[in-house]
């Protein structure tokens, strides 16, 4: 199958040009965790465009492949504050950089929440065997 084959077969399942054109551009990842967004079905699933600058312009040069976490977030967080320079490499760059700190802050609290619930699972089992 050439390039205009498969373009047309995945215009048929329901792919359209400009997210064709995203997809090809961030090799099919999340442009802010590097997830590969066809690995599988929750993935595939996740698929969503985001808004590089909140706002901002419909243009594909505004437009990130973002997987549903990274989505969720940065939420409307406006990159040009950290960003470099305005060109769509140097936001994009920044919006990583806000994902990146938030995911952080996100397994911490994920970690104290499995630790809290495994003591709390841990007392219950206990006091259901007395």
């Amino acid at each position: 199958m050439n390039r205009d084959e498969a373009r047309t077969a995945l215009n048929k399942l329901g792919w359209p040009d400009w997210m064709l054109d995203l997809g090809i551009r961030a090799n099919f990842h999340c442009e802010y965790c590097d997830k590969d967004m066809l690995a599988d079905v929750d993935s595939y699933d996740g698929w969503q465009k985001d808004h590089i600058v909140p706002g901002g312009s419909d243009d594909v040069s505004n437009l990130a492949i973002a997987c549903k976490t990274c989505n969720f977030i940065k939420r409307a967080s406006d990159p040009r504050a950290l960003a470099t320079g305005e060109d769509r490499d140097s936001l994009v760059s920044a919006a990583q950089q806000i994902v990146s700190e938030r995911r952080a802050r996100k397994e911490e609290i994920l970690q104290e929440t499995k630790s809290a619930v495994a003591a709390l699972l841990g007392q219950n089992h206990a006091s259901e065997n007395v």
